[in-house]
């Protein structure tokens, strides 16, 4: 029981540690810096899209954007 047990949060662990792994080394999204129009306004490319599936953001971004404000 106690090798089950050790086995389980070994796996648990493992999995974490992989979870981090991986989102720490996701690439980096091109930084567009502001640019200021003639008459003042400051605007910024915050993302390009083409088709039908017009998704700018990371997946849990975008998942946030859609929760209820508090």
């Amino acid at each position: 029981m106690r090798r089950f047990i050790w086995g389980f949060f070994g796996s648990l662990g493992l999995m974490v540690l992989a979870s981090i792994v991986v989102a720490v080394r996701q690439p980096k999204p091109p930084f567009s810096g502001p640019l200021t129009l003639p008459d003042g306004a400051v605007v910024r490319v915050v993302g390009v899209t083409y088709g039908t599936n017009h998704l700018v953001g990371r997946p849990l971004a975008r998942a946030v954007a859609h929760l209820p404000d508090c």
